[in-house]
């Protein structure tokens, strides 16, 4: 089915003002793409996705969520699309969290904020902080798997884990850092209140030198993993309307909706 029929949704879990700024990043990826359409979708807040989908006329939407993890968040966005019509009409991508691409971009990032430091790559270390729950593991895990895999490829940094929510907390992983010099990474989909405030805040009371990239999913460079997760989207939904197709582990960063 061409693109001229098809709509993009970005949906992410939602914070304040944040759905306009998604509409915006919605429009302009979708113009490079060609998608007929475009909106952004907040699950906890406005727009909700009901509403962004109310106002979409295209056939068949493209949904990429901005989610880090295939958590309770990603599960409760399939049952909502489920609802409004399914695999007939709806195309969901993996969580941008999923993307294989999402370790090399991430490293990349931060060894380019190290360079516009001034600092060399050697004595330096990169955390990347999650929410965290002590009642879901989603979160830890997809922390933890990102910095499993931005670790192999990053022979020349250290790569840590912290978290908001649960242990090892990010001040104290802070100060029991040994490097000189250390990078932080926001694993949250969007400047919500943990990006924006929680996580600056404990930086500027560790009294280290830290570099702060911000959230990945709102990052510029992460527009490149979303035009490829919908794009394989759209590929695979063109065999068939209303076909599911259900990726295993490790392949394409998308997944048709059920």
């Amino acid at each position: 089915m061409p693109l001229a029929s098809t709509a993009l949704l970005l949906c992410a879990h939602g914070s304040p003002g944040g759905g306009e700024a998604l509409a915006r990043r919605a429009a302009a990826l979708g113009r490079r793409l060609g998608f007929a359409e475009t909106a952004g979708a907040l699950l906890y807040g406005e727009p909700r996705l009901e509403e962004a989908v109310a106002g979409l006329t295209s056939a068949r939407v493209c949904v990429v969520p901005l989610l880090l993890s295939e958590g309770t968040t990603f599960a409760a966005l399939g049952d909502r699309l489920q609802d409004l019509g399914g695999a007939s009409r709806f195309a969901l991508c993996r969580p941008l969290g999923t993307h294989p691409w999402l370790a090399s971009g991430l490293l990349a990032a931060a060894e380019a904020e190290a360079r516009s430091a001034g600092w060399p790559t050697q004595d330096l270390a990169l955390v990347l902080v999650g929410h965290g729950s002590r009642r879901n593991p989603a979160s830890r895990e997809a922390t933890q798997r990102l910095a499993r895999q931005v670790g192999r490829a990053a022979w020349r940094l250290r790569v840590a884990c912290a978290f908001l929510e649960e242990p090892p907390a990010l001040d104290a992983v802070l100060a029991a850092a040994p490097e000189r010099r250390i990078v932080v990474a926001g694993c949250f989909s969007e400047q919500g209140r943990h990006a924006r405030e929680d996580v600056p805040a404990l930086i500027a009371a560790s009294g280290r030198q830290v570099r702060y990239l911000g959230p990945i999913g709102a990052a510029d460079w992460t527009d490149t993993l979303i035009l490829d997760s919908a794009a394989r989207a759209m590929v695979i939904s063109g065999a068939g309307a209303g076909q599911t197709t259900r990726p295993q582990q490790g392949e394409d960063a998308c997944l048709v909706s059920r």
